[in-house]
């Protein structure tokens, strides 16, 4: 304690050991030194080794070994000061405010999902079947679609009108061929987001068709369901902001009917496949 009160007295200059080791781009020995001041003791050995992005500081004073990643040299020679003075300068010298503090180590930011476009359209529709009969055929109904991302799921509901056909067992004799409710269901690929959208469609479906005979003397009426398959596309126009017109073409791939009187010729004979036109009207949203 004497000695210590003699140096005090005599203005002697405690002593400082100080080394520090940086690539040519940090701050310069005698820079961080000085940042340090006077009136410290002890012994320190600062070390910087740049890392990808970042900076490593290993720091032992008197024999006390820390660490600290930064973003760039300059903050690895500020946290070196702060580490050393608040070692050695204890409660009677706090840190000088200029000092930074280290900075914050902070995760990065996961990517977010990108949400998948979703909108839905429901429209009026309107369709003829040409090539499948010997004469082509109409039906009125509609049309709803799912588009989630790049896919479309598309329902076409519609009812057939009547047709009627020459030929029988008698003069007058005529078949009447309906098909009450008829529909089609499947994907579709969709591309596009701003007026024009569509694209390819692979659907199945089914037809509820009823044969009726005229003018014979035991009219009878007989009903089958007929499958088919549905490719063919699609496209889609808005016109205004909700407004829009659909456009689809496709070929119906299925049983082919056949409607005779018992035994005699065939009065219908339809086609295995046929071309299906259809125009809708609707909303989407």
């Amino acid at each position: 304690m004497w000695l210590s009160v003699v140096a005090a007295l005599a203005g002697a200059e405690p002593s400082l050991s100080f080394t520090w080791e940086a690539p040519v781009e940090c701050p310069p020995a005698e820079s961080v030194r000085g940042r340090l001041g006077g009136g410290l003791t002890g012994v320190v050995r600062a070390k910087v080794e740049q890392r990808p992005q970042a900076f490593e500081l290993f720091i032992d004073v008197d024999g006390s070994t820390r660490s600290l990643t930064t973003g760039t040299c300059e903050q690895a020679a500020d946290a070196a000061v702060l580490i050393v003075r608040l070692a050695l300068a204890g409660a009677a010298e706090p840190a000088p405010a200029a000092a930074a503090p280290p900075p914050a180590v902070t995760a990065p930011l996961e990517p977010q999902p990108v949400p998948l476009p979703v909108d839905l359209h429901v429209a009026a529709l309107a369709v003829t079947e040409v090539l499948g009969l010997p004469r082509a055929s109409f039906g009125f109904g509609g049309s709803a679609a799912a588009r989630v991302g790049p896919v479309a799921f598309v329902l076409d509901v519609w009812s057939s009108l009547p047709q009627r056909y020459s030929g029988g067992p008698t003069a007058d004799a005529q078949v009447e061929l309906h098909a009450p409710f008829a529909l089609r269901a499947g994907p579709c690929a969709w591309f596009g987001t701003g007026r024009l959208q569509g694209g390819p469609c692979v659907m199945g479906g089914a037809a509820w068709v009823t044969a009726r005979g005229l003018n014979v003397t035991d009219p009878k009426v007989s009903t089958t369901v007929l499958g088919a398959a549905w490719p063919g596309a699609r496209l889609l126009l808005r016109v205004a902001s909700l407004v829009e017109l659909q456009a689809v073409a496709a070929v119906r791939v299925g049983a082919a009917p056949t409607v005779r009187f018992g035994t005699a010729p065939a009065v219908v004979q339809g086609g295995w496949a046929d071309l299906s036109l259809a125009v809708a009207a609707g909303v989407g949203w």
